[in-house]
C-alpha cells in the first residue's frame, strides 16, 4: 500500500507500517477533573474564560512544529479530509488558515506531509495524533523537534 492510497481512505487499519504518537501541550494525559477545570484546554473555552493569550502560547508551539514539517515537505501539505479540494497545497497562506481551523477545533481535520512520511490527526484538548512511517518514527529528529517546540510526547 502506498502513502497516497492511505490518504485516499484514511482508515486507521491502513496505517500498517506507521507508528502513532500523541503530542500534547500538556506533560501528561489530563484526568477528567483536570480537563474540566482547565481554562486553556481549547480555543472556545479559553475565549469564554478570557484566557486567549495563555491559550495562544500553546497553539504557537504547535504552529512552530507544523511549520517545520511544512518546510521539510517542500513547502506543501495535503488536507486529508478533502478541504482545499484535496491534493497537494503549496500556499503558506492556505496552510496558515488550515492550521487555524484545525488547532482551534473548528472542524475535525487531518493533514499529511507525504514527502517526510507524516500524517496528523487533529484532536481535542491540545493533543494531536502523529502517524509516522516506521523509519521516520525511529528518527530522533521528530522527538527533538517536539521537544524544541516545548511540546510533549505522551505515548510512544
Amino acid at each position: 500500500m502506498t502513502f497516497y492510497s492511505i490518504l485516499d481512505v484514511f482508515d486507521r487499519s491502513t496505517l500498517y507500517g506507521f507508528e502513532g504518537f500523541c503530542v500534547s501541550a500538556f506533560d501528561h494525559v489530563l484526568s477528567e477533573e483536570e480537563a474540566f477545570n482547565n481554562e486553556i484546554i481549547c480555543y472556545s473555552v479559553a475565549n469564554d474564560k478570557g484566557k486567549l493569550d495563555e491559550y495562544m502560547i500553546f497553539e504557537n508551539k504547535f504552529r512552530k512544529l507544523f511549520y517545520v514539517f511544512f518546510e521539510k515537505n517542500q513547502n506543501s501539505f495535503i488536507a486529508v479530509d478533502g478541504s482545499y479540494g484535496g491534493g497537494r497545497v503549496k500556499s503558506i497562506n492556505r496552510f496558515d488558515k488550515f492550521l487555524s481551523l484545525a488547532l482551534r477545533e473548528r472542524k475535525v481535520t487531518s493533514i499529511a506531509f507525504p514527502l517526510i512520511g507524516v500524517i496528523v490527526e487533529f484532536g481535542y484538548d491540545q493533543t494531536h495524533i502523529f502517524y509516522l512511517e516506521k523509519g521516520v518514527a525511529k528518527n530522533s529528529d521528530f522527538l527533538l523537534a517536539v521537544k524544541c517546540c516545548g511540546l510533549h510526547v505522551l505515548r510512544a
